[in-house]
């Protein structure tokens, strides 16, 4: 038990913590010491669920190529567990080529996540930005509860994902992990439009 304690890695500790409290049912077996035999059974019972759980948890997850591919190239900050709870809470949006997905000046409900084709960024009726694949859309609305400051417009067969408000509010509030990896990719993303805008 004590070299358990010295070892870092989670896994082992728990399997060495399992080894150590059978050899002391044995012992406590052998001596009549039934309290002891007891409790220790316990000890493994929760310690082999454990184990178990570890091991589910540490199994490579497999995406569809087109989840992987926006994975490893915008969210590669959170684990694989992560990002597919976080993906699998969205909905899938295609809307057709020039339809407004946001109005200027409403207020937003939905964080956007563009994954294939482009939108257009508007305001007073001339465009100002494209939003392509990897891009979020409406995230400052997200971020600061304001309503939307342009007009953006599907373009070239878009796609995105898109998440509720409260849902990722209450990621906040639940898993506050996931919400500070996302608030982090989203950040990053805000730096990229920053730096294409002021390049133009």
């Amino acid at each position: 038990m004590f070299i358990a304690l010295t070892v870092k890695d989670i896994l082992f500790l728990r399997c060495m913590l399992t080894s150590a409290q059978f050899i002391m049912i044995g012992y406590s077996i052998l001596i009549g010491n039934y309290i002891v035999t007891f409790w220790n059974s316990v000890f493994v019972i929760l310690n082999i669920y454990k184990v178990i759980g570890i091991i589910k948890d540490r199994k490579p997850i497999k995406m569809e190529e087109d989840i992987l591919a926006v994975y490893q190239a915008h969210f590669p900050i959170m684990t694989r567990k992560e990002f597919l709870y976080f993906w699998k809470l969205g909905d899938k949006q295609e809307p057709k080529n020039g339809k407004a997905i946001i109005t200027r000046g409403e207020k937003l409900n939905n964080l956007m996540f563009i994954t294939g084709g482009k939108a257009s960024v508007r305001k007073n009726f001339k465009e100002v930005a494209i939003l392509n694949r990897g891009n979020f859309v409406a995230e400052m609305s997200l971020l600061t509860g304001e309503a939307a400051s342009a007009t953006v417009v599907a373009q070239e067969d878009l796609q995105y994902m898109q998440w509720t408000h409260s849902l990722v509010k209450k990621m906040e509030m639940e898993m506050p992990e996931i919400w500070n990896k996302i608030l982090a990719t989203i950040g990053k993303d805000l730096v990229e439009k920053v730096k294409m805008a002021s390049t133009k």
